[in-house]
């Protein structure tokens, strides 16, 4: 693409949020001498799934791979383990019901990717937990994990981008079964 691209052209990304904030800005830099304007568009995978559909965006970062459409390239970037998030004072749970049972889990947004990802994961261990609290992003999710009001399943990319609180938090592995996520740059 970089030698058949003449200069003036215009790069347009998609990332979720949890990359654009925290890998996102060097992956930037390493772009600007490639396009004279580069435009990146941050926001839920559906959202950027759509826009790429809609050729508003030429390629997005995304922990949906969109594996159900032909005719896109998909190259993967990372993966990551799923923890587990709890307030700093709160000890070890002996399991993930017992901590369902005792404080809120504060759930990603069914809307999104992640939030589809941990709710399968929790059908398929058959643990059960009160919608009670979602949030659409991670810096507001670890927010709430470091001021006690819950428990939360995230990644270590999204801890990091909740990096402001995190030092109240504790991050744990999950009980086995784990599960990762992975994001991909998906592409025409």
């Amino acid at each position: 693409a970089e030698a058949g691209s003449t200069p003036g052209q215009e790069l347009r990304l998609g990332f979720v949020d949890t990359f654009a904030s925290t890998a996102g800005p060097e992956l930037i830099r390493g772009l600007t001498g490639a396009a004279t304007r580069v435009v990146v568009w941050s926001g839920l995978a559906p959202s950027l799934g759509a826009a790429l559909i809609g050729r508003q965006v030429d390629a997005i970062v995304t922990s949906d791979p969109l594996e159900d459409l032909d005719g896109l390239l998909r190259f993967q970037l990372w993966r990551e383990p799923f923890v587990l998030l709890l307030p700093k004072a709160l000890p070890d749970p002996a399991s993930l019901t017992d901590l369902a049972a005792a404080l809120p889990m504060i759930r990603y947004s069914a809307r999104s990717h992640t939030g589809q990802q941990i709710e399968r994961h929790l059908r398929r261990i058959g643990c059960s937990s009160e919608r009670r609290i979602e949030i659409d992003g991670s810096d507001a999710l670890v927010a709430m994990v470091a001021a006690g009001i819950g428990w939360a399943i995230t990644t270590p990319l999204c801890l990091l981008q909740g990096a402001a609180r995190a030092a109240a938090t504790r991050a744990v592995p999950l009980p086995p079964p784990g599960f990762n996520r992975t994001l991909s740059l998906v592409c025409r």
